[in-house]
């Protein structure tokens, strides 16, 4: 229940990086392991898992497919 309350504020329509708050919602936490866990941890690290393990969501899918589109229809217009 607290993933999908987090998902649905959060989400393009799929997975995404907030997949990574799982733990923080059952796991048991104290400062020293959160301390750690931020020092250790950069955002570029995040940002490259993310994009290794989760791909597009539906949303970022469908600008894509627009613009791919776009892209299309100018190159047939302008040659």
């Amino acid at each position: 229940g607290k993933y999908k309350h987090l998902q649905a504020q959060h989400s393009g329509h799929g997975m995404t990086r907030t997949i990574l708050a799982v733990g923080a919602l059952v796991g048991q936490r104290c400062v020293s392991t959160l301390r750690t866990a931020l020092e250790q941890v950069t955002n570029r690290d995040v940002q490259n898992w993310c994009q290794q393990h989760l791909g597009l969501t539906l949303g970022l899918q469908a600008i894509e497919h627009a613009l791919h589109t776009q892209r299309l229809a100018t190159k047939h217009c302008f040659g």
